[in-house]
């Protein structure tokens, strides 16, 4: 069964076996329609009304459960990324209440 942390595992083998193509890959974002934007199992970006996704918020959406956690990329201060993880809803808190992401 594919399970978030098998995702998370696999993710990050494959930032060790090819880190320019994950972080390309990662890093790109698409504007996404309102019908996509507005579901409640996929997770967005918004930046004023305009609705962007990538990869992660499509395997988050994929696997569900988006209540209890999230597959996350993990970024030093140089905006390189480090690992994935998973993160507990509550730590997007900032970000859920400025309306960042959804």
């Amino acid at each position: 069964m594919l399970t978030k942390e098998l995702i998370v595992e696999r993710l990050n083998k494959a930032l060790r076996l090819d880190r320019n193509f994950v972080e390309k890959l990662v890093n790109t974002r698409y504007v996404v329609c309102d019908e996509y934007a507005n579901s409640d199992e996929f997770v967005c970006m918004l930046e004023g009304d305009i609705a962007f996704a990538g990869l992660l918020g499509l395997l988050n959406g994929l696997v569900g459960e988006l209540e209890e956690s999230r597959i996350a990329g993990n970024y030093d201060d140089n905006g390189t990324l480090i690992c994935f993880s998973l993160i507990s809803k509550e730590s997007l808190g900032p970000m859920l209440a400025a309306g960042e992401v959804k």
